[in-house]
């Protein structure tokens, strides 16, 4: 049994929109999960762009609750999967390396940073 190693990302707190270079396959329909550091799982059905990268309405309230992206210091973990059930992570191209997961922090700066990439 392997250990599972995630991508560790950091963004500026409360974006948006949080642009995900993923390397999925373009134009394709996907699931994301965001999970919070009490196990809580948030999640809505995207499409990937022509470049295969994705994204998360990070202010969409319907889904994710008011402060998930601020400040806080905790590690959220994304993941991306075809289907919702039964979840099955997939694995995204992040930099030059392949990982299945993401370790995000949202970070107080003044820098606008929204892309993991």
């Amino acid at each position: 049994m392997s250990c599972t190693t995630c991508y560790n990302a950091e963004i500026s707190k409360c974006p948006e929109v949080i642009s995900i270079q993923a390397g999925l396959t373009p134009n394709t329909d996907y699931y994301i999960r965001v999970t919070d550091k009490f196990g809580n799982r948030y999640g809505e059905a995207i499409t990937s762009n022509g470049d295969g990268d994705v994204a998360i309405t990070a202010d969409d309230t319907d889904v994710y609750p008011v402060g998930l992206f601020d400040d806080t210091g905790s590690v959220l973990l994304i993941e991306v999967s075809v289907e919702n059930n039964p979840w099955v992570p997939l694995t995204m191209t992040l930099g030059a390396t392949e990982q299945t997961c993401i370790q995000l922090t949202c970070v107080t700066d003044n820098l606008g940073n929204t892309i993991i990439k």
